[in-house]
């Protein structure tokens, strides 16, 4: 399935964001995920729709978002936003331009406009 151009901001802010469609959850889990697109570890925190405003076509954070920190050393190379705080079902996903080597006990967060979701035509 593709999204026409014209309406990829609409897709992207029906799943995302306070106008988003009632069939999608009002929290979301922050989860870190590896090259591979696999769950490392949940954050342990969560996210609110309300933070995420329109941006370029999709939707962005609008504040930074606290995620915790590492329970060990990882390369994390991207974000999901789950339905339950165990991880339940992938809402979505964001990959990183690069991967990242945290270690134990780092405080983890995404800043202001750092995680963006668009759909692709």
């Amino acid at each position: 399935m593709s999204v026409g151009a014209a309406y990829t901001g609409r897709a992207a802010r029906a799943v995302v964001g306070p106008a988003r469609s009632t069939l999608f959850p009002s929290v979301l889990h922050v989860g870190w995920l590896d090259g591979a697109g696999s769950l490392i570890a949940m954050s342990g925190r969560t996210v609110a729709q309300s933070n995420f405003a329109e941006s370029s076509g999709g939707v962005a954070n609008v504040a930074a978002i606290d995620a915790g920190v590492a329970g060990g050393a990882w390369t994390i190379a991207g974000v999901g936003l789950f339905d339950a705080a165990s991880g339940g079902s992938l809402v979505l996903a964001a990959a990183s331009p690069s991967a990242v080597e945290v270690s134990a006990g780092q405080p983890l967060s995404i800043p202001a406009v750092g995680l963006v979701f668009t759909v692709v035509a």
